[in-house]
């Protein structure tokens, strides 16, 4: 697969018919194709507890579906593909709980985990995307330094730390999860 300024701009549909690349995770910025390193034991661990804590939450209010790694289609032209670490989406929004494509709308509530790999700007844009695409809220973990930004459209960022609780908000109200919660490595005293 050709990668870069010179390669071929593809559209949503050609996006989506590709095949996976080992050791990559892949998105669609612009029409061109982003590779990204697979993500690392770190970032899976939390990926793992947010996801656990999430759905329990989620299901306790009754208010949505979870989904991980799932390509949501920000537009078409030109054809943008993000692909949240999580994706929460009021039942509302489903249709079909199980579709076999792309999500053509945005989520409620869009998760990024950061990687080593992850680029301050890179990020700004993936933010920037979900909002602008209609996301209420999208969640940045950073496991290094065991924090989460918060971004919502026509309000200020919040940044959370572990003595902190994360909230739905407006995008999934009674939502409420501890941030200290996604850090919890019982049995290990790790930083």
């Amino acid at each position: 697969m050709q990668t870069g300024r010179n390669a071929k701009r593809l559209t949503v549909d050609e996006f989506e018919r590709m095949d996976e690349e080992d050791g990559y995770r892949l998105s669609l910025v612009r029409g061109r194709v982003v590779r990204e390193p697979a993500p690392g034991g770190r970032h899976g661990y939390v990926l793992g507890r947010l996801c656990a804590a999430l759905d329990h939450r989620v299901q306790a209010i009754g208010q949505g579906v979870l989904y991980a790694n799932v390509g949501v289609v920000i537009r078409t032209d030109p054809a943008t593909v993000r692909v949240p670490d999580l994706a929460l989406y009021a039942r509302d929004q489903v249709a079909d709980p199980w579709p076999d494509g792309f999500f053509r709308t945005p989520p409620h509530l869009a998760v990024e985990i950061l990687s080593p790999s992850d680029r301050a700007r890179a990020m700004r844009a993936k933010v920037a995307d979900y909002l602008g695409a209609g996301s209420r809220m999208v969640w940045v973990v950073n496991p290094r330094r065991r924090t989460v930004q918060v971004h919502r459209v026509g309000k200020p960022d919040v940044n959370l730390s572990e003595q902190d609780t994360l909230a739905g908000d407006d995008a999934f109200p009674g939502l409420h999860l501890p941030v200290k919660e996604l850090f919890a490595l019982p049995g290990y005293d790790v930083r």
